[in-house]
């Protein structure tokens, strides 16, 4: 079967690390990415997965992606639907179907893929001689209740330890594939009783005469809320690429995490407060480096050449220098997709500096002082300034730089200093006769506000003054020489924000948008879906939120003074340095953090 897969899927024969086992009695599992391959296998943590998965001996996992356009009608017609890409096993065939979902703009996908596969999208209309829709990824661990009607069962937060949880659960529980076939609601109840399972029927949402949520009930003995699981050893996993294949949004790059989270809560960022604890790698904990070390170098790391240090705050790893430099003395291309300008020390520069990466991403987010305390990123321009000339001795010649717009109390003047501080960069680096920048890039995103953020009670930006922020941009730019403005669409901004804090009530707006390839507009008007006041309100301090169903693990009031303080312009005092990377006692270092969210009083057990 491999051969021949392979011979027929080019993507395949491309891949380096791909996992073939027999099926035999095995329980087999569609890990699924709800978009193309090229974006899905660019996701370490779908790989992680698929990795872990392979790694049970009473599991196999093959992989599914989102067809092209111009590939889903085919499917669609075709006999078996859609198939696993190893071994082309129908996705009604299997005993599992996982979504890694990372996207709420991929939350319609989800949707799509079950329709391809000829199963019945809706969860109460599938049983137990269908596959266990399972989901997980970060969307998941954010706000899962828009897909609430789709997926069986959600696994929130980390994955090394919960998913070989959850699988031994499953096989204990028997599939249907071994013929031991139980009743899908005794499973999923079963199921619930994993940490960090989230099984969303077992909870009932009710509404007030506005829409908002007014109760969240616990069905059948289900946790209320449910707890994250949190890796608290990354030493003990390897959390790098397990396949490697040219067709990524890296090209072939070996991937491998030296951090994750991050120590220094900017008031719009998920990663600052859902994966808390921080926790960075050191040199000994990065397993690829390791066994380079032992002489044991892994094949698949050696043949890219180049490897990709991943993680929400590199830079803020203080073992990331010698990471990077380690990975540089074995002749390896060290590669990062972003650094904080504040802590880009000169020894990563230089490693970077040895390999062909010409372009170094920096995420100010905002221009002024005063909007950046706004925000809780008070870096100061003399850091960019730094971070760029370090970067420009060490070879590189292109600067991104990521805004926003929309921010609390943004205005005009604050608009028109990213055009400023665009040219003052050019000013003093950009390239003349000798080295220097040559192509500076603005990327420009509307602020969508996050689930378990200060800024979930603050509402979206109106189109037209977005828009008009946008014109000030493109006029502010336009004849600044190596500068390329890029200001994502605000419509989409708006989807995505939706999505975000949206409820179960999502579903049947998900679905008519998978039916009909896309169309937002009308299906967000069939069904009577208010933009204004799911995006434009400011939530109440004590509203019950659909994510209230979850609980990270963070204080709602903390995150409420932030959002005060936020209006007021002020800083908190650990806004300045992380906590120590190798302290264990993570809590101590945010003391607000240290009394864990019990949900809402509205939340029942019933």
């Amino acid at each position: 079967m491999k051969t021949s897969t392979i011979i027929r899927n080019p993507l395949l024969a491309a891949e380096r690390g791909t996992v073939y086992k027999p099926r035999g009695n095995r329980l087999v599992f569609a890990l699924a990415f709800p978009n193309t391959y090229h974006v899905g296998m660019s996701s370490l943590g779908f790989q992680m997965v698929y990795r872990l998965l392979n790694e049970l001996p009473d599991v196999v996992c093959e992989r599914v992606f989102l067809p092209d356009p111009e590939e889903r009608e085919r499917v669609a017609n075709s006999r078996l639907g859609l198939t696993t890409i190893e071994s082309n096993i129908p996705l009604r065939d299997v005993d599992v179907l996982g979504f890694s979902v990372y996207f709420e703009l991929d939350y319609a996908n989800v949707a799509a893929i079950l329709r391809l596969a000829g199963l019945p999208p809706l969860a109460r209309d599938r049983n137990e001689e269908h596959p266990l829709v399972v989901a997980g990824g970060p969307a998941m661990s954010i706000n899962p209740e828009p897909l609430a009607e789709f997926v069986d069962v959600v696994a929130v937060g980390d994955g090394e330890e919960l998913v070989p949880e959850m699988m031994a659960r499953i096989l204990e529980l028997g599939s249907s594939r071994a013929g031991e076939v139980i009743d899908r609601g005794e499973m999923l109840k079963a199921l619930a009783q994993v940490p960090g399972l989230y099984v969303p029927s077992l909870y009932r949402f009710e509404y007030d005469d506005e829409g908002r949520v007014a109760e969240i009930k616990a069905l059948n003995g289900a946790p209320l809320p449910v707890k994250k699981r949190v890796t608290l050893d990354l030493g003990k996993y390897d959390v790098s690429s397990a396949i490697v294949t040219p067709n990524t949004e890296f090209g072939g790059m070996f991937l491998t995490e030296i951090a994750r989270g991050c120590a220094r809560g900017c008031r719009f960022c998920f990663a600052g407060y859902g994966y808390r604890p921080v926790r960075y790698r050191k040199t000994e904990e990065v397993h690829p480096l390791n066994a380079a070390k032992r002489g044991e170098p892994s094949k698949a790391v050696l043949e890219a050449g180049r490897v990709g240090l991943v993680g929400s705050s590199l830079s803020d790893n203080p073992w990331c220098p010698e990471i990077a430099a380690a990975f540089a003395e074995l002749g390896l291309e060290v590669n990062v997709s972003s650094v904080r300008a504040e802590t880009a020390k000169e020894e990563l520069m230089q490693a970077l500096g040895k390999g062909t990466q010409r372009t170094l991403t920096l995420a100010p987010e905002a221009a002024t002082d005063r909007l950046r305390r706004v925000i809780k990123k008070p870096l100061k321009d003399e850091h960019l300034h730094r971070a760029i000339a370090a970067a420009v001795a060490n070879g590189v010649t292109g600067i991104k730089l990521y805004f926003m717009i929309g921010l609390p109390t943004e205005t005009e003047e604050d608009v028109e200093a990213i055009c400023e501080l665009c040219r003052s960069i050019m000013k003093e680096h950009g390239a003349k006769s000798g080295p220097g920048i040559r192509t500076l890039t603005v990327s420009v995103s509307p602020l969508v506000p996050k689930p378990f953020t200060p800024f979930q009670w603050h509402p979206m930006e109106s189109r037209s003054a977005l828009e008009n922020k946008k014109r000030i941009l493109e006029s502010g730019l336009k004849n600044l020489r190596g500068v390329k403005l890029v200001v994502e669409s605000v419509r989409l901004s708006e989807l995505q924000a939706l999505l975000a804090r949206g409820d179960r009530r999502l579903g049947a707006v998900l679905l008519d948008v998978a039916d009909s390839g896309g169309g937002w507009k009308s299906a967000l008007r069939q069904h009577g879906v208010d933009l204004e006041h799911h995006l434009r309100r400011e939530r109440g301090r004590d509203e019950t939120f659909p994510w209230d169903v979850l609980d990270l693990g963070l204080n709602r009031e903390m995150l409420w003074r932030e959002y005060q303080l936020a209006l007021r312009g002020l800083l908190t005092q650990n806004s300045q340095e992380p906590p120590a990377a190798d302290d264990p006692k993570w809590m101590e270092s945010s003391p607000e953090l240290a009394n864990s969210s019990k949900g809402t009083a509205r939340n029942a057990q019933g």
